[in-house]
């Protein structure tokens, strides 16, 4: 009897692990899914707007210019968050292999805020192209 719990407990276990694996695994791909979206968006919104602004033939107002800077800043200061965010990622990694726990939590801690300041300039970057374009068409 002991035997078969013994069994049944370890197979427990192991299917355990295996799902902590998984969702390990499923974490570290959509952090890096998280961080290539933005880029993507990003760099792409970046050259969207200059397109955009090729196309227009007429003149464009003040405020419509100052919607497009703001798009521009936005859209610049997202993908230099997410890059600093890489590079506090790796300093943490790297803390971690050596055993420094509370460093590498600290600048987990930092890179979760620059991921997350990152998306809300991405945001930030969006509406403004939005209301360029509206106020330019």
């Amino acid at each position: 009897m002991k035997k078969k719990l013994l069994k049944s407990q370890l197979k427990e276990i192991q299917e355990k692990d295996k799902r902590e694996d998984f969702n390990l695994e499923t974490r570290r791909y959509s952090g890096r899914e998280f961080d290539r979206l933005i880029v993507i968006l990003s760099g792409g919104g970046l050259t969207l707007s200059l397109s955009f602004i090729e196309k227009l033939t007429g003149e464009i107002d003040q405020i419509s210019k100052c919607f497009l800077l703001l798009t521009w800043i936005s859209f610049t200061v997202s993908l230099l968050l997410i890059l600093i965010s890489h590079l506090t990622s790796m300093k943490s990694i790297d803390l971690e292999i050596l055993g420094k726990v509370e460093k590498s939590d600290k600048l987990d801690r930092i890179t979760n805020t620059l991921n997350l300041i990152s998306l809300g300039f991405l945001i930030l970057a969006i509406i403004f192209f939005i209301l360029f374009a509206y106020k330019s068409l």
